[in-house]
Formats: C-alpha cells, structure tokens, sequence
C-alpha cells in the first residue's frame, strides 16, 4: 500500500522566498524518489533550513551580494614529499630539521596521530613539508609585541 507523505513547510528565520522555494522543491524530491517520513524532532527541523541557505548561498555567492576577493579565498599550503623508510623517534625535532614548526607537520599530515613515527616494517611514508612556511598564518608571530 502507497502512503501520501506530508511534509510541513514552515520558512522562517529570515529566509527568502528563494531558499525557501529551492528547500521546497528538495523535500519534495526527496518524498517522490524515497518515500519517506521526513519527521524531524523541533530541535533538528531548525537546521535544514539554514543547511540549505547556505548550500544556496555558497553555489550562488554573488546572488546574495557576496563578493569575494582572490585574497579572501582560502589557498592550500604548497608543500613537498618527503619519502621516510625508518622509524622517527621524535617529529618534533624533525619537524624542526625541516624549518618548520611540529603544528604545521601535523596539519599537512593528519594521518600521523603520535609524537613519533614507528616504521618496525620498513613501510614508505609520504610525509608533506611545507615550501614557504614563512607566509603561513600564526607561523611567523613575533611573540615579543604579545608580553606584557
């Protein structure tokens, strides 16, 4: 037996008729290819909406008067490979053979999870290095303008 789904469409918290059109249409796809009880408990329910404004918002930036500079944009840290075949006993003096600090080495490799890289099966690891760590955020602080 074929159920008719109802969805309640409450637009609210500052959304346009854009988002809530598009929110609309979504769920009404969503109920024609699945079939589904879309109840959501009130706390949930809230979030959807917002979720798909900003899904909107990011698509169409400009739309919604969000001009963004080149420099505004996030950019990826240029970095090399290094291949390591044998256990690292401390990443934080690697780090620092390599000139860079041990939060930078952790950040472009959140695959290492302790202070140290055991390699007891001689297993190659691609380890990324930042190029230039010098233009890197918090990098380059001068630390004597921050005491007191």
């Amino acid at each position: 037996m074929n159920k008719k789904k109802t969805i309640l469409f409450l637009p609210g918290d500052g959304i346009g008729p854009e988002v809530s059109n598009s929110a609309k249409s979504i769920l009404e796809s969503i109920n024609e290819i699945y079939n589904l009880d879309l109840y959501l408990n009130s706390e949930t329910s809230r979030y959807i909406f917002r979720i798909i404004a900003v899904k909107e918002i990011m698509e169409n930036p400009k739309k919604y008067g969000f001009m963004f500079r080149e420099k505004d944009l996030y950019t990826f840290t240029e970095y090399k490979i290094i291949e390591v075949d044998s256990t690292i006993s401390d990443l934080y003096a690697f780090s620092a053979e390599h000139g860079i600090n041990y939060k930078l080495l952790k950040k472009l490799n959140p695959w290492m999870l302790k202070s140290v890289l055991p390699d007891a099966s001689r297993r190659k690891y691609q380890i990324k290095i930042p190029i230039n760590s010098s233009s890197l955020v918090f990098d380059n602080v001068n630390t004597s303008s921050l005491s007191n």
